[in-house]
């Protein structure tokens, strides 16, 4: 069969002429493909260090390559043509920081890679540098134990006279400290105490002392001198130590009172870090979104770097913390009985000080947090002092005097200025919480009996001021803890008996508490890693709240501060409160139950931590006579504790039991 051939029309062939040529055809204002520029294409490279810090002895391997280049080049710290592939093996001779470079190029252009290694003494674990201006002649210390200050084994630094300072590792200094190391260190605060007859290279000699602070804010290893964590290189200027409030809030959120010396590198230690350095990261995000602050710059040399504007400001800082002393030194004259020879309360910038240091107002004020933490030397009985304060928000001038935390710059005419006495500063601070007493180890094996008035004042609520006074006679002791997975890491065992007869408050104070004496059991478990139910810890805890005339506890122990604690029959109290340990067994709480008087009340509580230590959920059952209830409540940072559930009556007790009996063993 023939086939039938197509007829194309010949317009068809024209349009599709046209259409080839409109794409493709050069002429007029059209283009081809084939004679447009080529685009430049330059070389390809990669440089890599095997390595970012290496001690001095050892050897690190530069490795390169390159792609469509015709010649390599190295410079600065290496030097020489290069092929397109290699390694080479390089020994420093000497400390430093080394920049290695390699351009690469071709007839279309050059390509430049660089890579620093950061070399360090073999006997140094790190390297502090004291800006202000440099300064020689500072005393510069790391805290591994969080409590401010500088305990008998925390080695002070090397100072080369450049404001360099060094610490060395080989010779023992810090044997003291279980496991340490270079990233334990750079996540402790570290303190430079800077003397009269310090030498600043930019100001000069020193005149009044000061003291500045670095608080980690989790900055990784980077290259260059201006970085803010070069190496092992950390700075200690008037910018890095803006967050001791968050520590101070840290540790209480923690609960964590104390923490030894040897364990300043060990779990407990390590968590107070990651959540310091949590809290200063979100901090510094919402200063970068309003000021555009980053936490390197925050961290960094700034004098390195040339920033001008902001050594300004430093110096600026500088002139309130010497300022500052007025305040020191009224809080060491009331402390003046107890101080450990030599001890100095800290004083740092508060975290409320951001608005003034980063906005354009005029720095008339500066807010800061005032602290201590210490013991003292043990009497002919054992007994020790140990104190605690933790203030924020005094509102310091640059002369020295202070005025109330309500003040503002743009009314500081109309404020009332005042000298830095004791009832001037308790009062004119946001905020303040205090612990002091007396411990003794020796009575009880074992045991840490701890007698002190718990002093607390919050400002920070609108035209409310409340406070609060606590007598706390306290009984702590380890538990041992068992060595199969799941056991918790630290178990503690605590009995104490708390009250507020017979204080007075402040006539400020309008939200006064009523009396109460309350009995506490608790136990506490704490994980270095979060339990198969993903806390990090749990607190078991049974609370009475009783009258001086309870049949519970007859005649209850109230006189036991200062030297009346020396009285008391330490051995009755502890077994007698012992004794009042109850299951969560309706049975059991019964008998309790039948024994407690008008308005006295039993409770029995578990509360559970997640894995940064933030509460978690908390479910309390509480016995009042014939009535009983259970409360189911969650944690909130802004509210506090929220009931989300409540059940009374004959089924409370079904509605808690499961919850409180999974505390664990």
């Amino acid at each position: 069969m023939l086939k039938r051939s197509r007829f194309i029309p010949s317009n068809y062939f024209i349009a599709l002429m046209i259409l080839i040529c409109a794409a493709g055809c050069g002429g007029g204002g059209g283009s081809n493909s084939l004679d447009q520029t080529p685009i430049a294409r330059p070389p390809t490279v990669t440089l890599t260090s095997s390595t970012e810090v290496i001690e001095l002895g050892e050897s690190f391997t530069l490795n390169w390559s390159a792609v469509s280049s015709t010649s390599c080049q190295a410079s600065v710290d290496w030097d020489g043509n290069r092929g397109n592939s290699g390694a080479q093996s390089v020994s420093p001779s000497s400390v430093g920081t080394y920049r290695y470079v390699l351009t690469c190029s071709n007839s279309d252009g050059n390509t430049l890679k660089e890579v620093s290694v950061e070399v360090i003494d073999s006997d140094t674990l790190f390297r502090v540098k004291v800006i202000d201006g440099y300064i020689d002649g500072a005393n510069v210390f790391v805290d591994f134990n969080w409590n401010l200050r500088q305990d008998d084994d925390e080695p002070s630094a090397v100072n080369d006279g450049e404001g360099n300072y060094s610490f060395p590792k080989n010779g023992g200094e810090f044997s003291a400290i279980n496991d340490v190391s270079f990233e334990c260190a750079r996540n402790r605060i570290q303190v430079a105490e800077v003397p009269v007859g310090a030498v600043d290279q930019d100001r000069g000699i020193v005149e009044e002392a000061f003291t500045m602070f670095y608080v980690p804010g989790g900055l990784s290893l980077s290259s260059g001198n201006t970085e803010a964590l070069s190496g092992d290189m950390i700075n200690i200027s008037p910018f890095t130590g803006l967050f001791l409030d968050i520590v101070s809030e840290e540790k209480t959120r923690l609960g964590i009172e104390a923490i030894e010396l040897a364990d300043g590198c060990a779990s407990e230690a390590n968590l107070l870090a990651e959540n310091v350095i949590s809290s200063v990261k979100s901090f510094v995000q919402n200063l970068e979104s309003n000021y555009g602050i980053t936490l390197e710059e925050l961290y960094e040399d700034y004098l390195a770097s040339d920033n001008a504007q902001r050594a300004t400001k430093a110096e600026k800082i500088v002139n309130f913390l010497k300022a500052a002393d007025g305040v020191k030194q009224t809080i060491i004259t009331r402390h003046s009985n107890n101080l450990p020879d030599g001890y100095s309360p800290y004083v740092g910038l508060s975290k409320s000080a951001f608005d003034r240091l980063f906005s354009d107002q005029e720095l008339k004020i500066l807010e800061v947090s005032v602290g201590l933490y210490f013991d003292g030397a043990p009497d002919a009985e054992s007994w020790y002092p140990s104190e605690t304060l933790q203030a924020t928000e005094l509102k310091l001038l640059e002369s020295g005097q202070i005025v109330d935390f309500s003040c503002s710059t743009d009314d500081l005419e109309s404020c009332s200025v005042l000298n830095p006495d004791y009832e001037n500063i308790v009062n004119s601070l946001k905020s303040y919480v205090s612990y002091s007493g007396f411990k003794n180890e020796t009575i009880l094996p074992g045991i840490t009996i701890t007698s002190q008035i718990r002093e607390e004042i919050d400002s920070s609520a609108l035209d409310s001021v409340r406070c609060d006074s606590t007598a706390q006679l306290i009984y702590d002791e380890p538990l041992a803890v068992c060595e199969a997975i799941g056991c918790p890491s630290k178990a503690e065992y605590q009995v104490q008996i708390n009250h507020n007869i017979g204080f007075s408050y402040p006539d400020r104070c309008d939200q006064i508490n009523e009396s109460f004496l309350y009995a506490f059991i608790d136990e506490k478990h704490s994980w270095a890693q979060p339990n198969a139910d993903e806390n990090s810890r749990e607190i078991l805890s049974i609370q009475y709240s009783l009258s001086l005339d309870s049949d519970v506890y007859p005649s209850p122990p109230v006189d036991f501060l200062g030297s009346d604690v020396k009285e008391i029959d330490h051995q009755n109290v502890y077994e007698f409160i012992k004794s009042l340990f109850v299951e969560m067994d309706e049975a059991a709480i019964a008998v309790y139950a039948l024994l407690l008087k008008e308005n006295e009340f039993l409770n029995l509580a578990r509360t559970t931590f997640d894995e940064s230590g933030s509460e978690k959920a908390r479910f309390d059952y509480i016995v009042s006579g014939d009535a009983s209830s259970c409360r189911e409540q969650t944690w909130d940072s802004e509210e506090g504790w929220t009931v989300e559930q409540l059940t009374e009556g004959a089924t409370a007790f079904a509605a808690c039991a499961e919850f409180i009996k999974g505390f664990s063993p």
